[in-house]
């Protein structure tokens, strides 16, 4: 019995870290190949994926969700750390009894953040690169923080309490 409920602590744990290693990996990817093909110095504007609906269009973003606070890196930097350090205390605090759909949900939520954080320290930016029709573009690292919080939501308003 003991050894059943180890495993089950562990498991939402490895999920986690699985998952925020994908995520960083998939979003690293994705950047580098839009940056190759429609980066700076391309002579290729966009790529259409669905007509003018689904675009990869290479964009660089300061600012935080949707390009907003573009040129206030400080806010930026602060609402960046303040969601990164959030994100870190409700992991630590939750993960040793999340389920593993808790688990998977965190990890796109952490990843994702850790993609863009990275990109911020590095390059002072984010690449954004999927353009959906009249939505402002996004790239991986968004879209799984996207998934991220809607699954949490989903898995905790179907949470029953004990």
């Amino acid at each position: 019995m003991r050894e059943s409920s180890t495993a089950n602590v562990k498991s939402p744990w490895r999920l986690f870290v699985g998952t925020v290693i994908v995520v960083i990996l998939a979003d690293v990817l994705s950047k580098m190949v839009i940056t190759a093909l429609l980066g700076p110095g391309s002579d290729r504007p966009s790529i259409q994926v669905l007509s003018t609906a689904i675009q990869f269009t290479y964009a660089e973003n300061g600012g935080i969700a949707f390009g907003l606070l573009q040129g206030d890196s400080g806010i930026v930097w602060g609402l960046v750390l303040l969601a990164t350090l959030g994100m870190m205390v409700i992991v630590w605090a939750t993960i040793s009894s999340a389920t593993r759909q808790m688990g998977l949900a965190m990890g796109f939520v952490a990843g994702g953040g850790l993609a863009n954080l990275a990109d911020r320290i590095v390059d002072g930016q984010v690449v954004d690169f999927i353009s959906l029709w009249r939505w402002p573009s996004f790239n991986v690292a968004d879209a799984c923080i996207t998934v991220g919080v809607i699954a949490l939501l989903v898995l905790l308003l179907r949470h029953e309490p004990a």
